[in-house]
């Protein structure tokens, strides 16, 4: 199926569907404000599955299903988030002012590095190394191969230490300064 008739198809269930969508969002815990963006993705996926052999039947209860799912991996995520600021709010002593340059420098790094990267790759990027997601569930969540998740982000986590070397300098890099 052509790319045009997939979004024509899609834009219809979006129109017919995005309503109930977002209030299935909500009841699954998805807060009202993010619930929007979950939705988008929801038909995101169906973008991708009309036309192909996976295409789903019931579209109803599939987009019930699959904002089930987005929701579930949502609360998953908000769930690690909450628990990685509660330890760094634990942990962290008042930092220098050597010390906030350095955390500065090294967001603007990254938030360079995560600019120059494709959406599929930044996607992976995230889940892994941040959201702390294993490579299973990124090969589930973004619809690949285990094996080529696997691989994905090996090579986005050597794209990274090159472009951290490069900008800090590989001696500085290499003992953590701005780890």
């Amino acid at each position: 199926m052509r790319l045009d008739t997939r979004a024509c198809a899609v834009s219809t269930a979006y129109a017919r569907y995005a309503r109930f969508v977002r209030d299935a969002l909500v009841r699954c815990g998805v807060p009202p404000s993010d619930a929007p963006d979950l939705a988008h993705e929801v038909f995101v996926v169906l973008l991708r599955r009309v036309g192909d052999h996976r295409a789903p039947k019931a579209m109803r209860s599939w987009l019930f299903q699959t904002a089930r799912r987005l929701a579930s991996n949502y609360r998953r995520g908000q769930r690690r988030t909450r628990a990685r600021f509660a330890k760094l709010g634990e942990a962290m002593p008042e930092a220098s002012p050597e010390d906030r340059v350095a955390h500065d420098e090294a967001a603007t790094f990254i938030g360079r590095f995560l600019d120059d990267l494709e959406p599929d790759a930044r996607a992976l990027f995230l889940l892994s190394e941040v959201e702390g997601v294993r490579g299973t569930e990124i090969a589930n969540r973004l619809e690949l191969n285990r094996k080529t998740a696997y691989s994905r982000v090996y090579a986005l986590r050597r794209r990274f230490e090159r472009a951290a070397a490069r900008q800090f300098g590989a001696a500085s890099w290499a003992r953590g300064a701005h780890a």
